[in-house]
């Protein structure tokens, strides 16, 4: 076997362990679906210094991971070892290409060691249950950052310098006992999910800007103010879905001073924040009061969509005329909601599904022409 450069057994149910390799050619070892496979130890124990993908998926019987001595190695996934709780001795022998690593619905493990990998780009711990804390990370490359559904994680992990200036990606949803997390720098971020985080109540503080971000999810969280640092924003045309049922919409505008989504849904106040290109607005499960809704208009000229399901205002300022644009509005669920006082000019869309609006209301609503309504 001193020429062969892959290995894989795949989808092996009744493979129970394999003999210790040393194959100073081996590039590739897939281990994963063996569902009967208990020993790990034995089958990368020897010195594999060419290796650049393992792969261990869905061994659900496999505990503990031992130290492991790859220094090429680019890739590690250990996704879906169900059983898997601790790999704390297996990160000292990586060397600087390790670009992968995941443990996706390893839901028995507890914790991982610190973590000072500067080549790594992705690390995936979603679906660790039972993660409760992670070591400092000092990751200066990572692109990926997935944390979601980690249920018992109650502290983001501590960020060397607080620098992660290449992550792209930054999902942290359903981590409700996640109560903080610390100052960061995010300059290239593009995808934010903190939605059901039931048990965060502030936004964290960002150092320097956030010029790339086209997406931030804070779906049912208790976070009552969004202090944005975001100053200059700019992104490109994107197509982004609405977590309401709206499929996409593109735009060329930026964030917040030019930001192009804001998708929110909790039970606390919006901070308006004025902005002529904003395109599209989605606001739910707020406690909006029809002053609050009739200010927040006018900061909103050229918004073309604008959905406001579960609210609890009474009435559709008149201010709605000055949102020129807006061909669509959403009003489903609005259960306080007694009248539409004013129809923009290019409304073509509307829908106000259980919502107990007056006669004259509805009158009005069907005299006009070119609009669908859903009353």
């Amino acid at each position: 076997m001193g020429k062969l450069k892959i290995l894989r057994f795949i989808c092996c149910p009744n493979l129970q362990s394999v003999p210790p390799l040393n194959s100073a050619s081996l590039a590739e070892l897939n281990l994963s679906h063996c569902d009967s496979l208990e020993s790990f130890p034995l089958v990368v124990s020897g010195f594999l210094g060419e290796l650049k993908i393992l792969r261990v998926i869905g061994c659900g019987k496999i505990k503990l991971i031992p130290s492991l001595v790859l220094p090429s190695l680019e890739e590690l996934d250990l996704s879906d070892c169900t059983s898997l709780e601790s790999f704390s001795h297996t990160v000292d022998g990586f060397g600087d290409k390790l670009k992968t690593m995941s443990f996706r619905g390893c839901v028995e493990l507890r914790s991982i060691p610190p973590l000072k990998l500067d080549s790594l780009e992705k690390l995936d711990l979603s679906g660790c249950q039972n993660l409760v804390s992670i070591s400092p990370l000092k990751l200066d490359s990572l692109k990926i950052l997935d944390l979601s559904n980690c249920y018992k994680l109650e502290s983001f992990p501590i960020v060397v310098d607080g620098l992660l200036d290449k992550l792209k990606f930054l999902n942290i949803e359903n981590c409700i006992m996640l109560r903080n997390i610390p100052r960061l720098r995010l300059l290239s971020l593009e995808h934010f999910n903190l939605s059901h985080c039931y048990s965060l109540e502030s936004f964290p503080e960002i150092l320097g800007d956030m010029r790339n971000i086209p997406e931030l999810l804070l779906d049912e969280t208790s976070i009552k103010e969004l202090p944005f640092p975001f100053q200059n924003l700019t992104r490109p045309q994107t197509f982004v879905p609405c977590n309401c049922g709206y499929s996409c919409i593109p735009n060329r505008a930026s964030l917040m001073s030019t930001m192009a989504e804001l998708t929110i849904q909790a039970e606390e106040k919006v901070s308006p924040i004025q902005s002529s290109h904003v395109k599209y607005i989605c606001v739910m499960y707020c406690k909006l009061s029809d002053e609050y809704l009739s200010k927040t208009l006018l900061l909103f000229a050229n918004v073309k969509e604008l959905h406001l399901t579960n609210n609890e205002f009474t009435i559709i300022p008149k201010s709605i005329e000055n949102c020129h644009f807006l061909w669509k509005l959403l009003l489903d669920d609005c259960t306080e909601l007694k009248e539409i006082k004013g129809i923009p000019p290019c409304l073509r869309e509307l829908s106000a599904l259980n919502c107990i609006l007056t006669s004259a209301c509805k009158s009005k609503l069907l005299n006009q022409v070119m609009i669908y309504f859903y009353l």
